[in-house]
């Protein structure tokens, strides 16, 4: 039994790779249109609408790049362990507008090449491909740890074209960059270890970091309806979190709220969220996945 279970997740691991992919590439796309990262609601990716902009907010007061990332790690672990839940991964976003140019193909090469090197990643796959009104740099590879890592590097054009904009206005040229990074099994050293690492080589390009982490757990145990929503709220409460959001389906129940911790933080309606849980009971796997992001969750789940 344990093997058949075994191999149902690795296969749900696998599409969320998939996803990862659209990830990124939505990540691009919502900093192209909007200027904000990506927002994770119930069952999809979804991006907050242009009058309701979501603003990542670094709140470290002069923190080394490993003492946060170091609190981080702990302040999810500890979030998770209140669950109950088993971590079996964890995910780290990041997401920065670099610049509004239009850079050349070899210039947003130059830019992947050097998050590869700073960020000391292994076996690394370069893919490119260029069009008149974009460029898209796509690197593939391991990091120290032995994370998965997805780094995107997209220059757009000004164009008028862009769904969504009144006739004959004009939107900005931009270079973004996403990374994704996703580790199979889970240690706090690890997680902290990658955070630290990708803040670093941001910092050293000249970006900002504005890193969203998630670790994925699971419960062999059916949780839904008012069993989960108790379960997210003895989440929160172990981290001295109030409940700012609330999300609930059939399956599905997302609670957003905010712990007086020195996190990265967003606005959402004007207050502040630097942590959400979610439980998702698997009708397929019989068990229940929980995760647990700062400031937010930015997978599927």
């Amino acid at each position: 039994m344990a093997r058949q279970v075994k191999r149902g997740r690795s296969s749900k691991k696998n599409r969320r790779r998939k996803h990862w992919l659209w990830g990124t590439a939505i990540v691009s796309v919502a900093a192209f249109l909007w200027t904000h990262p990506l927002i994770a609601t119930g069952n999809s990716l979804q991006v907050a609408a242009k009058n309701q902009t979501h603003q990542l907010h670094v709140n470290r007061q002069g923190m080394e790049a490993h003492d946060w990332a170091a609190e981080e790690s702990h302040f999810l672990s500890q979030t998770m362990s209140a669950t109950g839940a088993e971590p079996d991964e964890y995910l780290l976003n990041s997401w920065d507008s670099l610049n509004h140019q239009f850079l050349s193909e070899n210039e947003d090469l130059s830019i992947a090449r050097e998050m590869v090197q700073e960020m000391k990643l292994r076996r690394a796959k370069l893919y490119h491909t260029a069009t008149s009104v974009e460029h898209y740099v796509l690197v593939d590879a391991l990091s120290p740890t032995g994370s998965r890592v997805e780094l995107v590097v997209t220059s757009f054009a000004p164009t008028t074209s862009v769904e969504g904009t009144t006739a004959g206005e004009l939107v900005d040229s931009s270079t973004v960059l996403a990374v994704t990074e996703e580790h199979q099994g889970y240690t706090s050293q690890a997680l902290t270890a990658d955070e630290e690492q990708l803040a670093a080589a941001l910092l050293q390009i000249g970006a900002k970091p504005q890193i969203s982490s998630c670790l994925i757990g699971h419960l062999d145990a059916k949780m839904v309806g008012v069993q989960a929503n108790q379960l997210a709220e003895r989440a929160l409460h172990a981290v001295d979190a109030k409940s700012v959001q609330t999300f609930q389906s059939g399956l599905e129940t997302s609670i957003s709220g905010y712990a007086p911790r020195n996190l990265t933080y967003i606005v959402s309606r004007g207050q502040p969220i630097n942590l959400q849980v979610a439980v998702h009971y698997d009708g397929y796997q019989h068990d229940t996945n929980v995760l647990v992001g700062t400031p937010i969750i930015t997978t599927t789940y």
